[in-house]
């Protein structure tokens, strides 16, 4: 992957017991090959989530982002989405 940055926007995620379009970025930190993983409500775009992943996990997270971002529209199941510290 090259350095930079990847967005998402997931139409409609349940967070608690509230439904929420997401916003989800992932940007590089080319010096340690880690990424910032950041989730927000677009409605309320104070950060859900603030996290780093390595490169590995990286790559795992772009790809559920992105089944979730052309499913959303026409899957009626709930995908369950857990992000957990490593602590």
């Amino acid at each position: 992957m090259s350095p930079g940055n990847v967005e998402f926007s997931i139409p409609c995620a349940l967070v608690g017991n509230r439904l929420h379009p997401l916003r989800i970025s992932l940007d590089r930190y080319v010096e340690t090959s880690s990424w910032a993983i950041r989730c927000a409500s677009a409605t309320e775009p104070s950060a859900l989530f603030l996290g780093e992943v390595g490169s590995d996990e990286a790559i795992n997270w772009i790809s559920t982002f992105q089944r979730l971002c052309s499913s959303s529209y026409s899957d009626t199941r709930l995908v369950a989405v857990r992000i957990e510290s490593g602590e």
